[in-house]
């Protein structure tokens, strides 16, 4: 997927939503990148939350809806 969006880049000068909303550009569109990384932020975030000794004041906090999906 990567390749392909290089290859528009390369041909075309096309950046094909490949900045994101902070204005950066990245190898893939954001909505491709966003679907990446689920499963390691979610062991992550489950590795953090059995080592808080009282969950009953807990609140795992996400900037977006990516981390909040994981």
């Amino acid at each position: 997927m990567v390749a392909y969006f290089q290859r528009l880049q390369d041909k075309y000068g096309l950046e094909i939503g490949r900045r994101f909303e902070d204005g950066s550009i990245h190898s893939l569109p954001q909505d491709y990148a966003d679907q990446l990384g689920w499963e390691e932020l979610t062991q992550i975030t489950a590795k953090a939350y059995a080592l808080i000794p009282d969950k009953s004041k807990a609140l795992i906090y996400a900037e977006n809806y990516v981390q909040a999906g994981a």
